[in-house]
C-alpha cells in the first residue's frame, strides 16, 4: 500500500527469474522459450526399466580436462569459476543451467557425462552480487541458493536423473539477516530433499566440505 513501482520491476521476468525465484528460466522470445522446453523434455528419463539412458555417440568436452589444475590449484587460496570446472567434465562442454540468475552461490543444471544425462549441483566460488545488491560470498550457501537446489534435486528425483554433487563449500550463511530470513528452515529443506532423493548420487569433493554443509551436498 502506498508503494510506487512500475509493472516490470514489480512482477516482470527479471524480478521472478532473479529475485523471487518464481520462474526457472528467462528467455528473450517465444522461439527461445520453445527451444528451452525441448531441452527440458530431453533431460527427462521416461524409461521405466532403467534410470540410465545413454547416447553412445557422445562427444568429449570441448575444453580439455588437463587444464583443470590451472583453474583449481589446491595450493592457491583464490576464487575460481566452478562453471569452468563443469565445462571440462560434461560432454561437448554443454551445461544447461537451472535458475541461472537466482541463488547463484549454488550452480544447478543438466549435462551429459559419457553420454548419460545427469543433474549437477555445485558450489560457486566467486564473490557474487545479487540483483538486490547483496554481496554473497563464494562457497557459502544462502537462503535463495538452498531453495533453488532443493527444488532442482526434487525435479531430478521426479525425472529419474542421477545427480553429481561437486563440493567446495564453506558453510551456511550466518548472521541476523540470514537467521531472520529462515536459513535454518531453508537449509533443512535442502538436506531433506537430498535425504529423500532416490536416484543415484555421486559426490566429487574438490575443496572443503564439512559438517551440515557436507550433508547438504550429499556427503
Amino acid at each position: 500500500i502506498g508503494q510506487e513501482i512500475d509493472e516490470e520491476t514489480l512482477g516482470g521476468s527479471n524480478t521472478h527469474s532473479s529475485i523471487s525465484g518464481t520462474a526457472d528460466y528467462k528467455e528473450k522470445d517465444d522461439y527461445a522459450a520453445l527451444r528451452r522446453i525441448r531441452k527440458i523434455i530431453d533431460h527427462i528419463n521416461f524409461t521405466d526399466s532403467s534410470i540410465f539412458k545413454r547416447n553412445k555417440n557422445f562427444k568429449e568436452p570441448i575444453f580439455k580436462n588437463n587444464q583443470l589444475l590451472g583453474i583449481l590449484n589446491p595450493d592457491l587460496d583464490k576464487q575460481y569459476d566452478m562453471k569452468e570446472i563443469i565445462a571440462r567434465i560434461v560432454d561437448e562442454s554443454d551445461f544447461d543451467e537451472y535458475k541461472e540468475n537466482y541463488g547463484k552461490t549454488l550452480i544447478c543444471g543438466h549435462g551429459k557425462i559419457g553420454g548419460y544425462t545427469v543433474g549437477i549441483v555445485a558450489n560457486q566460488k566467486h564473490v557474487i552480487k545479487s540483483e538486490e545488491g547483496q554481496v554473497q560470498l563464494g562457497g557459502v550457501i544462502y537462503n535463495d541458493s538452498s531453495d533453488k537446489a532443493a527444488r532442482f534435486i526434487m525435479n531430478c528425483n521426479q525425472d529419474k536423473v542421477p545427480i553429481l554433487f561437486i563440493h567446495d563449500v564453506n558453510g551456511f550463511m550466518v548472521g541476523k539477516h540470514s537467521e531472520w530470513s529462515g536459513i535454518a528452515k531453508d537449509g533443512a529443506k535442502l538436506i531433506n530433499a537430498v535425504s529423500n532423493c532416490k536416484v543415484p548420487k555421486i559426490s566429487l569433493v574438490v575443496g572443503g566440505s564439512y559438517g551440515a554443509r557436507n550433508y547438504a551436498m550429499s556427503g
